[in-house]
């Protein structure tokens, strides 16, 4: 894909035709009505909005020129991009490290949330406090929160 539209002016031609482009990319990557990473030079995909506020914030700020290959919006990374640039070197340890989070079910949540629940237990009077709306009420929660799968798969 073309992406000279990226350093064109912001109210040229081809900068408008390049951001539709940028966002039909989005669309068959992504999907049509997903929240995305705004790449705009304010947001730098460090702010999540629906598709409609992205492409107005590539419109109206324009789009970050660094941000050459759009793997936050479904692009693959060339092999070579983690190994030869070091400037992506951080931003491929980082992906590879959420990606190994993401596989990793037994991340030590529950049994944080275990010992709190036991420490809370012994300085109270244990089961009285239990899913009285208190305390432990909502510590069951978050038991339930930490075993809920953050991106199901579809």
């Amino acid at each position: 894909m073309d992406k000279s539209w990226m350093n064109a002016p912001i109210y040229s031609e081809a900068y408008l035709d390049g951001v539709n482009g940028f966002m039909l990319f989005v669309e068959t990557h992504v999907g049509k009505n997903r929240d995305i990473r705004c790449p705009c030079k304010r947001c730098l995909n460090l702010i999540i909005n629906n598709q409609k506020t992205v492409k107005a914030h590539i419109r109206l700020h324009g789009i970050d020129p660094h941000y050459v290959t759009w793997f936050n919006h479904g692009e693959k990374r060339a092999v070579n991009d983690c190994s030869t640039h070091s400037s992506f070197r951080d931003e491929c340890d980082e992906e590879q490290s959420h990606e190994n989070w993401a596989e990793d079910e037994d991340d030590g949540v529950d049994d944080m949330l275990v010992d709190i629940r036991e420490q809370y237990n012994q300085g109270t009077d244990g089961a009285d406090n239990i899913n009285n709306g208190g305390v432990p009420q909502y510590l069951e929660d978050l038991m339930m929160g930490a075993r809920t799968e953050l991106y199901p798969v579809e």
